[in-house]
């Protein structure tokens, strides 16, 4: 049996949209759309190819992830005009479906119902309470389980326990995000027997370099799956669209790879089923 931290980002607030929700959106908020609208325009038009190497001159609390990706996101936020169009952007890999489906209307994802079940909770619970109900089962415990189960491996997720959700439910949150950090209440126990060096280092995942496989070993696989032909048959996505993208990640133009792989996963998906 393992145990695992799964679900402590979700109910102790450790992400970091979390605190941008509770720290940075409020003032962002107050700046008038037009404003934000023409930098993000800005933004957007940045050649951003290489930014990504000047990432050492930010502060270290930056240094994770892609300082390309991270612009573009930024971009994309200031033009949301609500909690929940900012919860979309920032979980989602395509802005907006429709710029690559066909039938984009019967295949909108609409979480109106979960956004509804959220009224009465402040805008960094209400984005916990989506975490919580679609992305903590969907992807994080999905992935858990099939990557333990094939190996025979017992996981257990003490911080989705009923008692410890409901003591994190109880408690405010200003002790759950402060001074700029997620999780505050757990650091300050934590601080007691681990030293806050390394309690306090950047969150990193594990990726593994999807966009240089794509490009490498994978490149046949991807070919066969994006062709024109087969895009055009299936009706589903458009084709000069993908295929534009797809040449640009070849070129290293730009990494299109998390955005790829979506498409890829489902064509994939889709060719098994025939």
């Amino acid at each position: 049996v393992a145990l695992t931290g799964d679900g402590g980002d979700e109910v102790f607030c450790g992400y970091n949209r979390y605190d941008f929700i509770a720290n940075h959106w409020p003032t962002i908020e107050k700046i008038p759309y037009p404003v934000r609208k023409f930098i993000s325009n800005h933004l957007s038009g940045l050649n951003l190819r290489g930014i990504t190497k000047f990432s050492d001159l930010l502060p270290t609390k930056l240094h994770s992830g892609r300082l390309d990706t991270k612009i573009k996101k930024i971009a994309l936020v200031l033009r949301c005009t609500s909690v929940e169009e900012v919860y979309n952007t920032l979980t989602t890999l395509w802005a907006d479906p429709a710029d690559i489906v066909l039938l984009d209307e019967a295949f909108k994802i609409s979480f109106d119902d979960v956004m509804l079940r959220s009224d009465g909770l402040d805008n960094v619970e209400k984005m916990m309470f989506w975490d919580t109900l679609g992305y903590l089962p969907d992807d994080i415990l999905h992935k858990v389980d099939r990557a333990s189960m094939g190996i025979s491996l017992e996981v257990r997720s003490p911080f989705l326990d009923k008692d410890v959700i409901a003591l994190a439910a109880r408690l405010p949150t200003k002790m759950k995000v402060r001074d700029g950090k997620g999780k505050w209440a757990l650091r300050q126990v934590l601080y007691k027997y681990v030293p806050s060096e390394i309690i306090d280092r950047p969150k990193e995942g594990f990726t593994v370099p999807i966009g240089i496989w794509l490009r490498g070993p994978l490149r046949d696989w991807v070919e066969d799956l994006l062709a024109t032909k087969r895009l055009e048959k299936d009706g589903l996505f458009k084709p000069k669209i993908i295929r534009k993208i797809w040449t640009e990640h070849l070129s290293g133009k730009k990494d299109w790879s998390s955005p790829l792989w979506t498409i890829l996963m489902f064509q994939a998906w889709n060719a098994a089923q025939k």
